[in-house]
């Protein structure tokens, strides 16, 4: 009897515990939306760029990589760069702060192509005695200005030797500025061996469009400056003594074809694409660190 009881028991106890372990059980589900919001966002890196001791009137032969990402929501579908320029003409001057770092940095979308500046600006200097400038040309703040664009050779690589573009701006006589005058560029350069082009009596120029918005006049490069120059824009200020020669800074002149975004294609959100930078000193520039350059990336999204 005992044991019939104690086996009732253990069943009972069993059943008891295999009715806990069978509990009903329910599920219910939460629907979930995010609606991301549209955002054109880059992220470029390095976030800095240090380039060693480099003589002047050469190339230094370490290229840099830029990496830009697509941190935002949208395409990235065009990309121009502007690059930070000295506060007054740093020529002559013997500090190095007066210069500014990005103006002697050129950039391209490969390591190996030619690269080209974002934009570099030259100013007005007196003109030399052996230069013979345009037909009725005189020097003044209500005529036009002389000056030098310098560099070295446009191309990759490190047998390059210094290089100036001598220029020369006329005002429009109608206008009373150089907004819608005329910009004259050497179609060779003077370089340690040669003198390039001095003599612009009969040289034609090119004629000056002006930008309201900017208050500088713009034209391509055509009938000025050798083939490296021909692949530049220029643009000249309202009081003739300024002149930017540019190709990336695109914001600078829409309307110039010689002036190209530095990235235009599709660059999905999160993807990246490189650039390449690489620096050029002129000649005549004072040793030790110049001031820090900047250069701007200004992303479009579509």
């Amino acid at each position: 009897m005992k044991l019939y009881l104690t086996l009732v028991g253990v069943l009972a106890i069993s059943i008891f515990l295999l009715g806990l372990g069978m509990a009903d059980t329910d599920t219910d589900e939460v629907t979930v939306d995010v609606t991301v919001s549209a955002q054109t966002r880059i992220d470029i890196n390095p976030k800095s760029i240090t380039f060693g001791a480099t003589e002047p009137g050469v190339t230094n032969d370490t290229h840099y990589a830029l990496e830009m990402e697509n941190i935002g929501t949208r395409n990235i579908s065009t990309t121009y760069v502007d690059a930070s320029n000295a506060a007054s003409n740093p020529f002559a001057t013997a500090d190095s702060s007066n210069y500014n770092a990005t103006e002697y940095v050129l950039l391209n979308t490969t390591g190996t192509a030619t690269f080209y500046y974002a934009d570099t600006l030259t100013w007005n200097e007196s003109v030399p005695g052996y230069m013979n400038p345009p037909s009725g040309w005189s020097e003044g703040h209500e005529t036009g200005y002389f000056g030098k664009f310098r560099t070295v050779s446009l191309d990759s690589g490190t047998a390059d030797v210094g290089q100036q573009y001598y220029w020369f701006t006329a005002q429009d006589a109608d206008a009373g500025n150089c907004s819608n005058g005329t910009v004259y560029l050497a179609t060779s350069p003077k370089t340690d061996t040669a003198s390039g082009q001095i003599d612009f009596s009969s040289h034609a120029g090119d004629a000056l469009t002006e930008d309201a918005t900017w208050d500088w006049g713009y034209a391509d490069i055509s009938t000025g400056g050798d083939a490296a120059l021909q692949d530049y824009s220029v643009g000249v200020s309202a009081d003739c003594s300024k002149v930017i020669i540019f190709r990336y800074n695109y914001n600078l002149c829409t309307s110039c074809t010689n002036t190209d975004y530095i990235y235009n294609s599709t660059l999905t959100p999160g993807a990246k694409t490189t650039f390449w930078v690489a620096l050029k000193v002129p000649q005549g520039v004072p040793d030790g660190s110049m001031d820090t350059g900047i250069f701007t990336f200004t992303a479009e999204g579509n």
